[in-house]
C-alpha cells in the first residue's frame, strides 16, 4: 500500500543523493593534475580547481587564463585543446553518474508524491 510506496521513494531519494554526492566527490579527486602557466594567474593543482574559476581554463596539462570559450593567449593553447568549463577525463567520467543520479532522483521522488 501507501506505506510501502513511501519507503521504497524515500529509500530510492536516498541512495540517489548519496550516489550524486560520490560522484561530484569523485569528480574533483579523479581530476586531472595541471600546473600553472604563470606563476601570477591561474595556479591551481587539478583541472577541477582551474576550470571553477571563471578567469582560468584547462589546457593539456596546463592551467591558463581564459573564459568558457577560448584562452586569452593562443600561443599558449590551442583552440581546439582548451577546456574552459569541463576536464578531459581520459578514463572515466564521473559526470554521466552524476546525471544518472538526478534521472533516478527525480523517478523516485515522483513515485512517493
Amino acid at each position: 500500500g501507501r506505506r510501502c510506496l513511501l519507503l521504497t521513494s524515500l529509500s530510492g531519494v536516498v541512495v540517489s543523493l548519496a550516489m550524486l554526492g560520490f560522484s561530484f566527490y569523485m569528480l574533483k579527486t579523479t581530476s586531472p593534475p595541471a600546473r600553472a602557466a604563470s606563476p601570477d594567474t591561474c595556479d591551481y593543482d587539478t583541472c577541477y580547481e582551474c576550470i571553477s574559476d571563471t578567469d582560468c581554463g584547462f589546457c593539456g596539462s596546463l592551467c591558463v587564463a581564459g573564459n568558457d570559450t577560448y584562452a586569452s593567449n593562443f600561443s599558449m593553447c590551442d583552440e581546439q585543446q582548451y577546456y574552459g568549463d569541463r576536464c578531459d577525463y581520459k578514463y572515466f567520467n564521473w559526470g554521466y553518474v552524476a546525471v544518472a543520479s538526478v534521472t533516478f532522483f527525480l523517478a523516485f521522488f515522483n513515485a512517493g508524491t
